[in-house]
């Protein structure tokens, strides 16, 4: 291998950091004394260097600069070599680049896709922290996967189209730990008094409270619809659902709509769920419904929390809130009571509902 071939394989390894310096080479003997030496800056991320976009070399005396511009970034790699044929230099090159950028391109997608696998939709933001890459690099990947009909557009986001198993969906969790989701719907509804206004999530725990608050007169705002299908035809509650996308698998609706739906309103109570909570804090599994769960915290000077007892102690993908953004958990029997013990030390009241009978 050349000089030159070392050189610029050699920068090549060195752009996966951004702002890295490449040395610049001489072919050997002095340097020509009317010859500047140049000491180039990439400056641009591992995935925004290459596209199909024409590439330009230009000569001055035996300095090179290959030049390559990509989503508005300028990469310029500089050497000083005789080549006997720029064009021939340039076609071998290019080709190099445009096989590692496909390469690349290709090895996010399966990210994203993996990453849907797992929580089933995202928000363009999230999935640009899952890759590493900016928003609109990960939104031209998801025009791909969804053009290739693995992925679907969602307003700001992405979800899955096929999902491989039926974990997420509602009627799959509402059947998970169903004498515990009762006797907490029962603890927590006795907490709220007639003519409340109330927000409820979209969790299948909170789906229990909600049928216990009937009788109460209260002022429900939800982004749930099994919750809005249960009150749809009750005249005694007032019922107000957010705006957003339907997300039928889950019974939810998601997406910038719902934040700002609930980021314009006041409730006395917001009742919440979530995928786990431990001293450290309260996480779930989606980040569409992060955002959500945040405004709803936001919109209520009251914030209850209810988890079954397999959601004490365990950590879910992404960060909610810390238990100083929390008044209450209302958690069942089986809860353990080191666990129980350990939030309430942070600070936070814990209710431990009586199991049925």
């Amino acid at each position: 291998m050349s000089l030159t071939e070392q050189t610029l394989d050699r920068g090549w390894s060195q752009m996966t950091v951004a702002g890295t310096d490449i040395d610049d080479e001489r072919a050997g003997g002095r340097r020509d004394p009317r010859q500047r030496a140049v000491k180039p800056l990439v400056n641009a991320l591992a995935d925004q260097m290459l596209d199909d976009r024409p590439m330009h070399c230009r000569h001055t005396l035996r300095h090179y600069r290959l030049r390559i511009m990509y989503d508005g970034w300028r990469i310029a790699i500089d050497f000083y070599q005789n080549v006997a044929s720029r064009q021939d230099f340039i076609a071998k090159y290019s080709k190099l680049y445009q096989d590692c950028a496909q390469m690349q391109s290709e090895a996010r997608q399966k990210r994203i896709e993996e990453y849907l696998q797992a929580a089933e939709f995202a928000s363009l933001d999230e999935l640009a922290e899952k890759v590493g890459a900016s928003i609109s690099t990960v939104r031209r990947d998801v025009t791909f996967l969804e053009a290739q009909g693995s992925v679907k557009r969602t307003h700001g986001g992405a979800r899955l189209v096929n999902p491989k198993s039926d974990e997420f969906t509602f009627a799959k969790r509402d059947t998970h730990n169903l004498e515990a989701k009762e006797a907490i719907g029962r603890a927590c509804a006795r907490l709220i008094e007639p003519n409340q206004t109330v927000i409820l999530d979209a969790g299948s725990t909170i789906y229990h409270v909600a049928r216990h608050l009937e009788g109460l007169n209260a002022h429900l705002i939800t982004n749930s619809l099994p919750v809005a299908n249960l009150y749809a035809g009750d005249p005694r509650v007032e019922l107000v659902v957010s705006g957003g996308v339907v997300y039928p698998r889950l019974g939810v609706l998601v997406g910038p709509l719902a934040v700002e739906a609930f980021s314009k309103i006041h409730a006395d109570v917001a009742i919440m769920s979530g995928g786990g909570v431990t001293p450290e804090g309260i996480t779930n599994s989606h980040g569409l419904l992060i955002d959500i769960q945040r405004a709803m915290i936001a919109a209520a000077p009251r914030v209850i929390f209810c988890f079954d007892h397999t959601k004490l102690g365990r950590r879910s993908v992404s960060h909610l809130c810390a238990l100083s953004s929390v008044d209450m958990i209302v958690t069942d029997s089986a809860a353990p009571a080191e666990l129980v013990d350990g939030l309430r030390a942070c600070g936070v009241e814990v209710i431990v509902a009586p199991a049925a009978g």
